[in-house]
């Protein structure tokens, strides 16, 4: 399971820097998926989703543009990848939303605020939030916010009117459900997935503010 981890690690760097994209990728979804199948009480369903991705990823060029492969000449570049890369990323981070909402669609989390009342307890030592974890009235309250924030977030996502401000609540959102539960990188990986609803040109035009350009 070591050297696994050490694999992966490798893997994970050969995709962020585009460097052997293809048997990076393979790479990282080969030991990650080994290491989680070694021992079933360390499953998360979220890593059900981070395989998910991995596969996409794999199948996706996305090493085409300010890559290492680029770089040295292994593949040819293209400053857009094919829409439909895009398409499938943004439908499989929806769908995780969409299934997210429905399963709180009863009386448990809707009426009795189960089980967020009982996670909410654990969260009672948290500063300043602790406080509001010991209220039914707040559980029942978030149960409802969560429910409706699942259902609808990718469609505000989506809409360039709503962007800026649905982005705000996913970092929010998220940042609060790692402060009160342990749910490994889960958050993180939701928030930058948000990303992907935004417009295709925003990394260089971030960039370019970033420099002083006009955009």
């Amino acid at each position: 399971a070591g050297k696994a981890l050490f694999q992966r690690r490798r893997g994970g760097l050969g995709i962020a820097l585009g460097l052997l994209y293809r048997a990076s990728c393979f790479l990282w979804l080969l030991c990650f998926v080994w290491v989680e199948v070694l021992e079933k009480s360390t499953y998360l369903n979220h890593y059900y989703l981070m395989t998910l991705l991995g596969i996409l990823l794999l199948l996706s060029p996305l090493h085409r543009s300010h890559s290492i492969d680029v770089l040295r000449g292994a593949v040819q570049p293209s400053k857009w990848p094919p829409y439909w890369c895009l398409f499938v990323l943004r439908f499989q981070v929806a769908v995780v939303y969409f299934f997210a909402g429905i399963a709180k669609l009863n009386s448990d989390w809707l009426l009795r605020g189960e089980p967020m009342r009982t996670w909410l307890s654990a969260g009672s030592d948290v500063p300043v939030l602790g406080f509001f974890c010991g209220f039914g009235e707040t559980a029942v309250l978030l149960s409802w916010l969560g429910a409706l924030y699942d259902l609808t977030i990718p469609l505000w996502l989506s809409l360039s009117r709503t962007r800026a401000l649905a982005f705000s609540t996913v970092v929010v959102f998220h940042v609060l459900t790692w402060m009160l539960f342990p749910i490994g990188v889960f958050p993180w990986l939701m928030i930058l997935s948000a990303t992907l609803f935004f417009e295709p040109t925003w990394p260089g035009d971030l960039a370019a503010r970033l420099r002083g350009d006009s955009v």
